[in-house]
This record gives structure tokens, sequence and C-alpha cells, in this order.
């Protein structure tokens, strides 16, 4: 009886070799596109907070001022012996600037007058992104509106307009592939936080630039022109989205009617 001698089939490994190239790279495509989307995926939802932080805040900052100078000495049929100093009395705008605001009113409606601040603080008090903060404590009876406390518990972060009455808005740091953020973030810089307007809609002059000096921003024939309040509050995101080679950039804006400003 003859036997058969039967070859027995398989891969050689030059074929091995190949199929394991092959899989290699498809892997590796795969995976780089899982981490690419992942990364896509924490801009979007950066992105998104940054907007959600921004509208909040925007939406509170309008809130309040529908507030400003709510109630006021017109309201009582017997004045306050202290006047604007009584803590029943809230004078509306205190004093404005296109980065710094701070007003007197009922802005939770709980019958005590609120003293309200928004800022925009500067980083390392040069360059931004900037913190936007907001101070809100009960009115201190037989204290001068200029002279109240102030306690900042909120704020938004990586905002970075800061521009208004022909000054030049601060300088954004850092860069991204190579190309100054100042630059390329130029177009966001140059609103003013907060811009006024007269019963007429008309932008009021003389605005300072900034609260820094005591007395600033205090004129009253100029507190007493402002009608409404518009607010924009432009922010940078953190992460940069490859795709743009730059970091999303978001810009609200709203605007306040002050229905209480009579001085």
């Amino acid at each position: 009886m003859t036997r058969v001698k039967r070859s027995q089939g398989g891969f050689s490994l030059l074929e091995l070799i190949i199929v394991m190239s092959i899989l290699t790279i498809v892997m590796a495509g795969i995976f780089g596109m899982m981490d690419r989307a992942q990364k896509r995926y924490s801009v979007e939802d950066t992105k998104m907070d940054l907007q959600q932080e921004s509208r909040q805040f925007l939406d509170q900052i309008v809130r309040d001022l529908h507030q400003a100078g709510f109630p006021n000495t017109r309201m009582y049929d017997t004045a306050p012996a202290a006047g604007n100093n009584s803590s029943k009395v809230a004078v509306g705008l205190v004093r404005v600037s296109f980065t710094d605001i701070i007003f007197e009113g009922d802005v939770d409606s709980d019958g005590l007058i609120d003293v309200v601040r928004y800022q925009v603080v500067p980083d390392n008090g040069l360059t931004c992104p900037c913190t936007m903060r907001r101070s809100q404590v009960n009115k201190v009876d037989n204290t001068a509106p200029a002279d109240q406390p102030t306690n900042f518990s909120a704020e938004v972060q990586r905002v970075i307009n800061t521009s208004g009455a022909g000054n030049s808005p601060l300088t954004i740091t850092g860069n991204t592939f190579g190309v100054a953020n100042d630059t390329l973030y130029a177009s966001y810089k140059t609103q003013p936080v907060f811009q006024y307007y007269d019963q007429n809609g008309i932008v009021i002059t003389g605005i300072p630039a900034t609260l820094g000096t005591a007395g600033t921003g205090m004129d009253p024939l100029m507190l007493a022109r402002i009608r409404s309040v518009r607010v924009t509050i432009n922010t940078l995101a953190s992460q940069v989205d490859l795709d743009a080679r730059r970091m999303p950039a978001v810009s609200m804006t709203s605007s306040a009617r002050i229905s209480n400003n009579r001085r």
C-alpha cells in the first residue's frame, strides 16, 4: 500500500509580514481619526461652555441694568433725610467707563437696595485675556454711592475686548501656530465692553477708558444723559481648533434700557 504525502497549506513569513504591515497602517489611520475626533469634540465642548458662560453673564448684566435707579426719591412721598446716601434710595448709575460700571437698584426684588459693579480686570494688570467680574452688596446707609463697598463673587474669564474712548485695546498675549494672538483676534479687541447712548440713541462722548482714578466717570450731567447701555463680551477659548488653526472666539452683544436714571 502506497502512502500519498500531502503538502500542508499555510502562510509564508513574507505574507504574514505584509498582512501585519497593512493592519498596522489601517489601525494607525483609525486611531488617528479617533484622536482627531476627540480633540475636535473637546474644542467644540469648550466653545459651547464659553458661549453658555458668556450668555448667562450677559443676561445677568442686562437684568441688573433694567433695575438701575429703582426705587429712587421720586417714589417716596417724603424723601429719606439722607437723600442719595440713604440705603432706601437707588441713584441709578454711579460711575461709568468703557470697561467698568457701578450702579444702584433693587436687582433681586427683595426690597433692599443693591450696589452692583461689573469690572474688567486685565491679566497682571496689563494684558488680556482678562476677567470680567461682578459684585453685589446691599447699600450701606448714610454712605455716599461712590464709597459703597464691593464683594466680587461671579466672573467670566478670557475676555479680550477692552477698547473705547479712543484708547488702544490691551494686548492679547500668546501666539497660535507662530502668529501673534494680538494679530489673529484684532477684530475682537476693538469693541468697548460698555457703550452708552442718550434718549435719541446717540453715542455719548466723554466716557473715560477706565475707573482707575477717584471721581472718574462721575460727571452728573453725563450720567443723567445715559438712557441705554450696550454690552459686548468677546471671549477666547483656551484650546486650538486644529482645522481652523486658531482658538475659537465668541462674541455676545445685548442692550439694556435704563428707565430710572433721573438725577
